[in-house]
């Protein structure tokens, strides 16, 4: 205990200022105090907020954001991904199929809420943006370790994992934050069919010979269990990968170019909170 009381006094010797209000820490949203994720931060005038929602028509969107036909954009732009690798807990454990689907309804989330060109005007606490195109972006090697944590982070019991086992994603692992589901799978093998002997039967002079021919038994191989997760959002914090907009400029930044109400700045004296 005097360690203890020593190693206390020492800190407050050294840190006598009460902690406070850190702008480089926090920014203010509605009425909460919300923790800066890691990204580029963009502020008022930045040219990269020039062309905020300029192509979110593209994606169907008017001022009002509902959709409407658009035959500008190719039908496959926002075709369905999918990633498949395997998983192995430690060296000791069997490996699991892992396989991941990005729909055409999560990509079109992708652009119309993380990218600044295609931005849709869903503005949340958070708001963070690729800064390079996200089909180029999110590949199986930037995708894998961060999916993988994820697995590991899951409520599945991974070394007994049963068909239907369900764990929800809604959280950051290293540079990515994922919205969306994982759900446990048995999928059957592929059942060997028999082959047909495709040489001519010949009684008299091959009969011996066609004899000692065996056709294949068709065999059932025991299904692969393997963990399939549904991705609904991905999006960046990285300072590499990232821009991100306070949501107040945000906001008035977007109505600006899109003609509608500004909002004003949030109160002071607000509750500080993390929030994702």
């Amino acid at each position: 205990m005097n360690s203890i009381k020593t190693c206390l006094k020492k800190v407050r010797k050294e840190f006598p200022k009460e902690p406070g209000y850190d702008e480089t820490i926090w920014y203010k949203s509605a009425t909460k105090n919300v923790k800066r994720v890691p990204a580029e931060w963009l502020k008022t005038g930045a040219g990269k907020l020039e062309d905020l929602g300029s192509k979110q028509d593209l994606l169907g969107y008017r001022k009002d954001k509902e959709a409407k036909p658009n035959t500008q954009v190719p039908q496959d732009s926002f075709k369905e991904v999918t990633f498949t690798w395997d998983y192995q807990l430690t060296e000791f454990d069997k490996k699991i199929k892992v396989k991941v689907v990005i729909s055409e309804k999560c990509w079109k989330h992708i652009y119309a809420r993380h990218k600044l060109e295609y931005f849709a005007g869903d503005v949340q606490a958070i708001n963070t943006f690729w800064k390079d195109d996200p089909h180029e972006k999110i590949t199986q090697e930037l995708l894998e370790p961060e999916i993988n944590l994820l697995i590991e982070r899951s409520t599945l019991p991974l070394r007994v994992l049963q068909e239907g086992d369900k764990d929800p994603i809604n959280e950051t692992a290293h540079h990515l934050f994922f919205q969306g589901n994982m759900e446990v799978v048995e999928e059957v093998q592929n059942i060997a069919e028999p082959v047909a002997n495709s040489q001519p039967v010949n009684k008299s002079k091959n009969k011996k010979r066609n004899q000692q021919k065996k056709v294949p038994k068709a065999v059932t191989k025991p299904p692969i269990t393997s963990i399939h997760i549904t991705l609904e959002s991905v999006a960046p914090e990285s300072p590499e990968l990232a821009y991100a907009v306070e949501p107040t400029l945000l906001q008035n930044e977007y109505s600006q170019k899109r003609g509608l109400q500004r909002l004003s700045p949030p109160k002071q004296g607000s509750q500080s909170v993390e929030e994702k």
